[in-house]
Formats: structure tokens, C-alpha cells, sequence
């Protein structure tokens, strides 16, 4: 239940004490109520996720002797091989999940806590409750659940087998899987990534389900305004310009007007899509992430200096008769990637030809972009230059679905980002091998994968399901689309805070986190940073 919110504001000291003790929303003057306040609330951290990696954020805060959960995202690669399994001792006497953003390695995992019993709200932005269902379709149909019961028709498996195709499977009682004869009906346990490797992809309908029990328990907050969440907290969304809707959540105790800052993923700045960074007065705790680590030294190009570089690149490519690719993640990544290319072909840099989209999940996100969030209720989570002109032109064909369908001279955006699955994978195994053919990756690789392993310098071959493949297409790599903000964008956020003893870093590996902190604690030793394993409890003091 959403106890109430109202836009912030300045009052007098005698509003401010008297508004702390009704149902409502407090003032926003919050050096002036720590003046006045009683005892500092007793606050605790637990992660069960981004603790020395980067993926699977998710972060128990007890407050006042309340329990929240703040995102609740799933592991990358091997990331969560030794983080504790969560239990439905994790869940319990949980008031509220918050979700700071949409991305899946932070909200991957909100299946899994209402299947361990939490039955409460998860709050969000207007934006990522709209991109949700999108999302967590993708996560419902491949994500990591652990080994579970499946079922399916024999015969139809059957018939499919014979003419190459996949056969729907199903985990529920769902409205297909229900009318198969109980004769006919065969079980199997896998995991769900497992299942395309057995010829089988897991029913829509089924997938629905599991979409519409998180959704069912979705609450849409407000910006910039604090809302009471329970009797003892109340918490205030901030823009952060990582993808759209994306906040930072700051957590305030009713009764000691102490607060923790959780900064999700800070945003780069870099889109043009978003607004600014908001900024943080005062808080006494944060938990922050640290993705890049500490800079490197080294001069570089400006955001929009490389992102013109882009543009040129790709037209010289088109110009050449390359086949251009571009693995690309479905969420902001390609929808950006879509805006520089209009741009491009706008000003003459990028030759006019047909750009063909490879994901059903990237095109429905693109009619969010061109028609949903473009309405004026929107505004706040968007920049001017979005209003004015759109987010991309209409360059692009929808949902192709043959690897075959992209010539030379066309340019193809395809899922996933790093080429580990679904058509950046087969694209990669069909012509990485041609000269002709360039792909052009625009985010992070993790070393581990795919992309990660041909973005290497003097990588001259790669082995993809067994098979050894040449590298011989041209592999290039721009950075000018990171979402996630630098060493230097967030030790100054985080300078400007009145009142910050402690932090704790997340969303970072840990050789790269151990030096962050040795970086920070130099830059700012009047705060005391702390890099905690899973599981280990942190006691804000």
C-alpha cells in the first residue's frame, strides 16, 4: 500500500515536526529535521548480489525495523556461482521491493522472490513499469530458474522433430497445455536454458503467467516526491540518466530523519534521450556501484566527438558495400544506436539503405520509445531535445527473423549485446569468417563471451559450440553509448552529499572495487568506504 506522497517542498520547523507524525509525505529540508530529530534509527545492509561482481544486484536494508529489498537482478556468466541461494527467510517481514530501474541484473530475480512467498508491493518509475512486462518476458522464456518440471504433448514433439521444429512446452496450467490428453502428455525436468538445446521453447502463455504475477504486484511511484512506504520509512525517487525511468532511491527514516542513498546504476550523462543527474543535499549512508573503477590516465574522445565517429564509420562501411552488424542489448542500447543512425543519415554521413531489426523484444521496446513516451505525462524522465525531436526516424524494418535477410550495403541490429545467444550468435557463427562483413559493438563484452573474446586485439580465431570459426570480418568497438557513470561523475556526486559517513560499493568485480576504494578513500577520507561480501552484514554507524 502506498501510504502517501506529495511533492517536496520548504516549510518552517513547526510544519516540518508536525508533518512527521501524520500519514503523508515530510518536507524535503532535511538538514533542518536532523537538528531536531530523536535517536539514530538502527540500519543494516545485507547483499545477496553485486558484492564484488558486477551482476544480480540485490540489497536488504533494515531500517526502524523495517525490511526492504532494493532490486532484485539476476547474475551474468558465472557471477553467481558462489553468492548464498536466497531462502524464504530472506522474504519474510519484507515491507517493500524497490526496483530502481529495468534492466534484467536488476530485476531478473523478482520471479524467484514471489515463488519464496513475498506477496508485498514493488515499487517503480512509470517508464520501467512499462518496460517490465517486456523484460521479464525475456527472463520467463530464458532465464536461470534451477532445474524444473516441464511438460508436452509427445506427439506434437513428434511431428516437429521431423521437420526441424521446436515444440512448446509448458510450466503451468495454461490454456494450451491444459488440452493435451493426459495419455499424450510426457515430463521433463531442465532448466529453462536449457530447453532450446532439447528443440523446445517454453509456451507464451506460460511465460505471460509468470509475467503477470510480478506485474500484479507492480506500484507506480512519482519523481521527485517523497512517499511513505510504511509507518517508519518513507522514500523519494531521483532521476539518474542511465536508461529511461532509471532512479537513484533515497530511503528516510520517519523517526531520525536518517537516510540511505541507493544510487542504482549512476548514469553516464552520455544519452540524448535523458535528463540531468539529480543532486543529493544531504544523507548519512549510500550504497553506490562502481562498474568502470578508478580512470585510466588516458585522454579520450567526447561523447559527441564519438559519436560522430560513429556515424562516419557506419557510412564508410555502407559506402564500401559492407554488411554492417550490430549486436546490440534490446533496452536503450538499440534504441539509441537507431537514434545515431537517423542522425546520420540526416546529415549525409551514413548513405540511405535498409537497416532490419533482429528481436521481436527490441522492436516492441521501440514502439515504447516512438509512441508511449513521447506523451507529454512523460516529460520528466526525458530530456528537451527528446520532445522536440523524437528519439529515431522510421529507417528501420521490423522483427526479421532469417539470418539470410541482411546483404551487403544493410544494416542489421540483432540481440544480444555480447553475441553470446539468439541472432547476434548465429550471425557471428555465419560471417565472422567474411572480410565483407563488419560488426560494430557498442557496449560492454564480458571477457567471457562472444563479443568479449573478438573485441580482443589480435584475436584470429574463436570456438563457438565446438566449432573452430577464422575471425576475419572487421570487429570495431565504440564506447560512446555506456550508460553507467565515471570514477570522476560519482566521487564528485558524491563530495557535493552534506552529512555522508558511510558507503558501501557494489556493481563492481573486486579487483576493480579494492582499488575504487583505495581511490576514494584518498579523494574523500572523511567517509569510510566499505566493499562487503555477499551476505555479510553491514551496520550503518
Amino acid at each position: 500500500m502506498i501510504r502517501g506522497c506529495r511533492g517536496t517542498f520548504s516549510v518552517v520547523l513547526i510544519l516540518i515536526l508536525f508533518l512527521s507524525n501524520v500519514i503523508g509525505c515530510a518536507g524535503n529540508d532535511q538538514k533542518l529535521a536532523k537538528e531536531t530529530s530523536g535517536l539514530a534509527s538502527n540500519i543494516t545492509y545485507t547483499g545477496y548480489g553485486a558484492n564484488g561482481i558486477v551482476s544480480g544486484s540485490l540489497h536488504i536494508l533494515e531500517m526502524d525495523g523495517d525490511k526492504i529489498i532494493l532490486d532484485a537482478g539476476l547474475f551474468y556468466g558465472n557471477d553467481g556461482a558462489n553468492i548464498p541461494l536466497l531462502t524464504k527467510s530472506h522474504v519474510e517481514n519484507v515491507s517493500a521491493v524497490i526496483v530502481s530501474h529495468a534492466h534484467l541484473d536488476h530485476i531478473g530475480r523478482l520471479s524467484q522472490l514471489l515463488r519464496l512467498g513475498y506477496s508485498g508491493p514493488i515499487y517503480c518509475t512509470e517508464p520501467t513499469k512499462d518496460i517490465l512486462p517486456i523484460m521479464l518476458r525475456m527472463e520467463a522464456k530464458y532465464g536461470d530458474f534451477g532445474s524444473e518440471q516441464f511438460y508436452y504433448s509427445a506427439l506434437s514433439k513428434a511431428k516437429n522433430d521431423k521437420t526441424g521444429k521446436m515444440t512448446a512446452i509448458h510450466l503451468y496450467n495454461c490454456e494450451y497445455g491444459s488440452k493435451i490428453y493426459p495419455k499424450n502428455k510426457k515430463t521433463i525436468f531442465s532448466t529453462r536454458k536449457a530447453l532450446e538445446k532439447q528443440s523446445f521453447y517454453l509456451c507464451n502463455s506460460c511465460a505471460d503467467i509468470d509475467v503477470g504475477q510480478i506485474m500484479d504486484q507492480v506500484k507506480v511511484l512519482p519523481i521527485a516526491t517523497r512517499c511513505e512506504i510504511t509507518e517508519n520509512l518513507n522514500i523519494e525517487f531521483l532521476n539518474t540518466p542511465h536508461i529511461p525511468g532509471s532512479v537513484m532511491v533515497l530511503v528516510n527514516s520517519n523517526n531520525s530523519n536518517q537516510t540511505v542513498l541507493y544510487t542504482g546504476d549512476f548514469g553516464s550523462g552520455n544519452s540524448r534521450f535523458l535528463p540531468r543527474q539529480a543532486q543529493v543535499e544531504t544523507a548519512d549512508y549510500a550504497i553506490i556501484e562502481g562498474t568502470y573503477g578508478i580512470p585510466d590516465g588516458n585522454l579520450s574522445l567526447s561523447n559527441e566527438e564519438e559519436r560522430l565517429m560513429f556515424q562516419k564509420y557506419i557510412g564508410e562501411c555502407v559506402s564500401n558495400n559492407k554488411r554492417v552488424i550490430i549486436p546490440a542489448f534490446v533496452l536503450d542500447r538499440s534504441q539509441q544506436v537507431l537514434g545515431e543512425i537517423s542522425r546520420g543519415m540526416e546529415s549525409g554521413y551514413i548513405p540511405r539503405t535498409s537497416v532490419k531489426i533482429f528481436s521481436p523484444s527490441t522492436s516492441e521496446i521501440n514502439k515504447l520509445y516512438a509512441n508511449t513516451f513521447t506523451q507529454p505525462e512523460y516529460q520528466p524522465y526525458f530530456s528537451t531535445e527528446y520532445f522536440l525531436k523524437g528519439p529515431f526516424n522510421p529507417i528501420f524494418f521490423m522483427e526479421k527473423n532469417e539470418v539470410e535477410q541482411i546483404e551487403y550495403g544493410e544494416i542489421a541490429l540483432a540481440s544480444s549485446g555480447m553475441a553470446d545467444t539468439v541472432y547476434s550468435k548465429d550471425f557471428i557463427k555465419q560471417w565472422i569468417s567474411d572480410p565483407q562483413t563488419v560488426f560494430i559493438f557498442v557496449g560492454y563484452q564480458d571477457p567471457e563471451t562472444i563479443g568479449g573474446i573478438i573485441t580482443k586485439s589480435g584475436v584470429s580465431g574463436i570456438i563457438i559450440d565446438e566449432n573452430q570459426y577464422v575471425v576475419a570480418a572487421e570487429i570495431k568497438k565504440f564506447n560512446c553509448f555506456s550508460g553507467h557513470g565515471s570514477y570522476i561523475q560519482i566521487s564528485q556526486f558524491l563530495s557535493n552529499i552534506e552529512g555522508l559517513k558511510k558507503v558501501v560499493l557494489v556493481h563492481s568485480d573486486k579487483p576493480v572495487a579494492e582499488k575504487l576504494i583505495q581511490s576514494y578513500q584518498q579523494d574523500l577520507p572523511e567517509i569510510k568506504f566499505v566493499l562487503p561480501a555477499s551476505g555479510e552484514l553491514i551496520v550503518f554507524n
